[in-house]
């Protein structure tokens, strides 16, 4: 208590604005480790989901909303949240069926109607159609979003067979930043849509990305379509030779010492032909008819009609002939032979091939800077070089093809070791400083503030320390002066002056406990 007491006096024997500074001090102080201390209690926020459509980042919004579980969201459609319940909320969120994706998939039909009609459910059903294949097709890699577009035209038994539309599609895809699709995963694409809906046919899926490129190439033989397997065709020979020149020089002269391109013309002239010979030595019977006719015939008797000219040796007789007639057919079958050529639409017109091998001729010694540090080429290994390159890639005369082999330096070009990406050390030192820095600042606050103010507190200012003076001073004459009365005891004195001077007295007996 005496503490406490000499602590408020001293408050009011301060003069006001040292108090006003004081109580400043104090506030400050109180601020700054309340505020310390709710900086230790926020929470680490870690990203749940990223890249999330804006129904998605809804309904995870929602759902987290209704289970109180603290999150923020992000910029990009991203969903973050306490970083010790990050696979929890997964996990909860994946019972949810969390995040689906745009679009809407099967689970359209969870809450059906009775009162449904025929034509909402087929178009719920095509909705739905739709949002499932959309969502298999962004688990791919590379793809971030996609969206599908059926048209299935109404089936019915009134329509003629020959007026009937064919089932189509559309696929949009979003790919991500210097990400493009192969020709491979784009017929995967096809196949897959193709294969999901009924009577749908590959050749009636298109299939472009966000920057309006088309990815699926025309079925149709038209001359798009014609042009564009071509260009590949030859993109393909060619880069396939270059390869080869490449690979075999590269263990003579050394990796990275030749460079080698390729230019390759073709023929794409498609011509059918068709041949009928016929022989005619090859002739054999096909067929054989032969008729053959007998017939005969006779004149009546003539004479005197009656019994006598029909008795036997009577006068006057008859005449009997007989005729025979034989046809014959013969058929003979020529001999025929029917051949239908089609010649092949590719054909090689002309190959020219260009090699660069690293180096310098002799001729250009003393003329190059640091020419000493390139290898000599000699002529005979450039010759051995072109026989090795053209038995390689079937090198012919008859097609005009042309090899040519160059000698000179390469310029070496520096490049950059690959640094390994640095460790991500500002995460552990924050992680660290999130426990250390409170410590550090409730030490400083301690012996920089609370200990010097306890001090300037306690430690008595000159007046009072002046006034417990004058008051031990007089407290000591009044107990040197002799007792004129024996009746009134010292002790009592002592009490009475000290009821009767009570600061002086604390002052007083404050100055003998500091002496001790």
């Amino acid at each position: 208590m005496a503490a406490i007491n000499n602590v408020l006096d001293n408050l009011k024997e301060m003069p006001a604005g040292k108090q006003f500074v004081l109580l400043l001090v104090i506030a400050i102080s109180v601020a700054g480790m309340v505020l310390f201390y709710s900086w230790i209690q926020k929470a680490d926020y870690q990203v749940l989901y990223s890249n999330l459509s804006e129904e998605d980042a809804g309904r995870i919004a929602q759902e987290l909303q209704a289970k109180n579980i603290p999150h923020q969201i992000g910029s990009g459609g991203a969903v973050l949240v306490e970083s010790d319940k990050v696979y929890d909320v997964r996990l909860k969120l994946a019972s949810e069926g969390l995040p689906q994706g745009s679009g809407v998939g099967f689970e359209i039909f969870d809450n059906t109607s009775f009162t449904t009609s025929e034509f909402v459910q087929k178009l719920n059903f095509r909705r739905a159609l739709e949002g499932e294949l959309a969502r298999t097709i962004r688990t791919l890699t590379g793809v971030e979003q996609s969206r599908v577009h059926l048209v299935v035209p109404d089936k019915t038994i009134f329509a003629l067979s020959n007026s009937k539309s064919d089932t189509t599609a559309a696929v949009f895809v979003t790919l991500a930043q210097g990400r493009k699709l192969s020709s491979p995963e784009v017929q995967g694409i096809v196949h897959l849509v193709a294969s999901s809906v009924e009577d749908l046919s590959p050749d009636s899926i298109t299939v472009i990305d966000n920057k309006g490129e088309l990815l699926t190439k025309p079925s149709d033989g038209g001359v798009m379509s014609i042009s564009g397997t071509q260009m590949e065709y030859q993109h393909n020979y060619e880069k396939n030779i270059m390869e080869k020149v490449v690979s075999i020089l590269e263990p003579v002269v050394g990796k990275g010492n030749v460079n080698a391109r390729v230019s390759a013309e073709f023929d794409f002239t498609r011509s059918e032909r068709t041949e009928e010979v016929y022989d005619p030595e090859g002739a054999v019977i096909r067929s054989e008819q032969k008729t053959t006719e007998k017939s005969s015939s006779g004149n009546p008797g003539s004479g005197i009609p009656g019994v006598a000219s029909n008795l036997p040796g009577a006068a006057g007789g008859s005449s009997n002939s007989e005729s025979q007639k034989q046809d014959e057919m013969i058929n003979y079958e020529t001999s025929k032979t029917v051949t239908h050529i089609v010649e092949s639409p590719i054909t090689l017109e002309r190959l020219t091939v260009a090699i660069l091998i690293d180096g310098i001729l002799p001729s250009q010694t003393g003329t190059i800077e640091n020419a000493d540090q390139y290898t000599v080429r000699s002529e005979e290994s450039i010759k051995g070089y072109e026989e090795i390159i053209k038995r390689t890639i079937g090198f012919t005369d008859d097609r005009g093809d042309e090899i040519t082999v160059s000698v000179m330096p390469f310029e070496k070009i520096e490049v950059g070791e690959i640094e390994e990406l640095p460790t991500d050390y500002m995460a552990m030192v924050m992680m660290v400083l999130k426990y250390l820095v409170p410590f550090i600042v409730a030490l400083l606050v301690l012996f920089m503030v609370v200990r010097p103010l306890m001090k300037s507190l306690t430690t008595p200012t000159p007046a009072s320390q002046q006034l417990k003076a004058s008051a031990a001073v007089a407290a000591a004459e009044q107990l040197d002066e002799p007792l004129h009365t024996k009746e009134i005891p010292m002790e009592k004195q002592v009490i009475d002056w000290a009821s009767g001077n009570p600061q002086e007295a604390a002052g007083l007996v404050k100055g003998w406990l500091e002496e001790k």
